[in-house]
């Protein structure tokens, strides 16, 4: 399932600036790397943070959903009869997970 990148390429992590978590990305190596902020939440809510981490695990997440979806294809492929319905099933929530998260749902 090659597909080009639209979003910013990770790894992202977060930072506080209050008021906001920021969510950034950083490109580049050695001394003077290159950060973009990819998103803020702001501090006043309770849910601040856990929404900044969420965010910022989004580019491993997408990536982790890639690979096993290809696992299952490959294991329902090789003929696996164990739980063929669950893998189907979980199959189905991811791709609909990486359909999301590239703007193809």
């Amino acid at each position: 399932m090659p597909t080009e990148v639209k979003h910013t390429p990770g790894p992202w992590k977060v930072t506080a600036h209050p008021p906001y978590n920021k969510v950034i990305a950083s490109h580049g190596q050695g001394r003077q790397p290159v950060y973009f902020d990819v998103a803020l939440c702001h501090l006043e809510t309770d849910r601040a943070e856990a929404n900044a981490r969420l965010i910022a695990a989004a580019p491993d997440l997408l990536e982790a959903c890639k690979a096993m979806l290809s696992a299952i294809k490959d294991s329902l492929a090789s003929g696996v009869s164990i739980n063929n319905h669950k893998y189907d099933a979980v199959g189905q929530q991811v791709l609909a997970a990486i359909k999301k998260a590239e703007g193809a749902q």
